[in-house]
Formats: C-alpha cells, structure tokens, sequence
C-alpha cells in the first residue's frame, strides 16, 4: 500500500497460508495458533520500493490477492510482483538495505531456494 513520492507500508510475515480466504469469520489460520510467528509492518518512503520490489522478486514471493492497476508507476519494479507477471530470477542470496520512514535501518535478505531432499 503505498501513495506515489510519499509513503507505503510494507507488511511481512511468517504465518504459512495466511491469509488463504476472503472469509471474515475464518481468516487466521490454525498454523498461526501453534507455531510461533513474526509479524512486522514498516513505513518506507516512497524511493524504498524499487528495493523492496527486487527483493519479493528474488524469493519469488506469493501475492494472496493483488490489484495492481494498469496506471500503476511504471517505474516501480513492484509491478511486476503480481500472480501473473512472475520472471524467471536467479537462484541467489542478495541483500537490500533499507530505511524506514522512521530512518530505522533494515536489511532484507533472499537466499537460495533449497531443491534437494532433507534428511532426518
């Protein structure tokens, strides 16, 4: 969510299969209830985007619903997070550095996708 040479909000989570319905009455799911989880939303200025776009691209992120209108900043890599836009990336660890509205300094982090089997 984000309003052009302003401010955006960027919302990460670890909750598997959160939020997987539009159902008001069923919307957390069990997982979130067992496990433990991290959630975290962060106000970035506007010129933030560009790396945060890059990083959703390179951990292949899953939109759960997106609207991304066709007048949307053509200059921000973002448009191209949405279900039926996906690149194929290069299997890397990259790192952006990032400051929050708030100048709090983050640093975001993709690693590699693990394709192999996991031993017990």
């Amino acid at each position: 969510m984000m309003e052009k040479d302003k401010t955006g909000v960027w919302l990460s989570h670890s909750t598997s299969q959160f939020p997987f319905t539009r159902d008001p009455d069923n919307f957390y799911p069990p997982s979130g209830a067992t496990n433990a989880q991290t959630f975290i939303c962060v106000t970035f200025n506007y010129d933030q985007f560009n790396k945060i776009g890059e990083h959703l691209l390179d951990i292949n992120a899953f939109t759960f619903d997106d609207h991304i209108p066709d007048d949307f900043y053509e200059e921000l890599k973002l448009r191209k997070i949405g279900n039926n836009n996906r690149d194929a990336r290069d299997n890397k660890v990259s790192t952006q550095d990032l400051t929050s509205a708030g100048r709090t300094s983050f640093v975001s982090i993709a690693k590699k996708q693990y394709k192999g089997e996991i031993s017990a």
